[in-house]
C-alpha cells in the first residue's frame, strides 16, 4: 500500500541543504528589517523629544541636563518642576518677537529721523545755540568798549571765531 503523505514528496526546496540556505536568508532579511525598524523608531523618538523641547522653548544647555524618560509628558513635567531652579522664563515671555514695520511705519520713522536731524542743525556747533553765540559777541563788544582794540579785543575776537567755527575778516 502506498502512503498518501504530503510530506513524502521530495522537491528541490525540501532538500536539507536548501532548507538551511532559505532559513539563513530569512533570518538575514529579518535582521535587516529589525535594524531598520529600530532605527526608524529611534529617529521618531528623537524627533518627538526635540519637538517637545522646542515647544517648551528650553535652551540647549539645559536640555543636556535632562536624562530621564523621553516621553513628552515626562519631559514637560520635569521642565515644570525644574524651570524655577534655572530662574529663566520662556523665551517668548522674555522678549516678544519683533515684528517687521509696515511701509507706513517705516515712512513715519523716516520722517521722525528727518525732523530730529533738522532740529539739530545749528545746535551741533562748538558754541551750542545762537544764544551762546550772541553772548560771545556781547562779551567781545564789552571788551572792545572797555579796553579798546587792544590785544584782549583781538584775543576775544579770535576766541569767538574759533568757538563759532567761522573765520575772521
Amino acid at each position: 500500500m502506498t502512503e498518501n503523505n504530503e510530506f513524502a514528496s521530495v522537491d528541490e526546496n525540501t532538500q536539507p541543504g536548501k532548507l538551511r540556505q532559505l532559513l539563513e536568508q530569512a533570518l538575514a532579511t529579518n535582521k535587516q528589517l529589525t535594524e531598520k525598524i529600530t532605527a526608524l523608531e529611534t529617529a521618531e523618538a528623537q524627533r518627538s523629544v526635540q519637538a517637545t523641547w522646542n515647544e517648551l522653548k528650553v535652551p540647549d544647555a539645559i536640555r543636556k541636563l535632562y536624562n530621564g524618560d523621553t516621553s513628552t509628558d515626562a519631559i514637560k513635567q520635569w521642565w515644570e518642576d525644574s524651570k524655577g531652579l534655572f530662574n529663566i522664563q520662556a523665551v517668548e515671555e522674555q522678549a516678544p518677537a519683533e515684528q517687521q514695520p509696515t511701509p507706513e511705519q517705516q515712512a513715519a520713522q523716516q520722517a521722525a529721523q528727518q525732523f530730529q536731524q533738522a532740529s539739530a542743525i545749528g545746535t551741533d556747533s562748538p558754541v551750542g545755540t545762537s544764544g551762546a553765540a550772541e553772548a560771545k559777541v556781547a562779551e567781545a563788544k564789552q571788551i572792545a568798549r572797555t579796553k579798546g582794540r587792544g590785544a584782549d579785543f583781538e584775543a576775544a575776537r579770535q576766541a569767538f571765531y574759533e568757538a563759532t567755527g567761522t573765520r575772521a575778516y
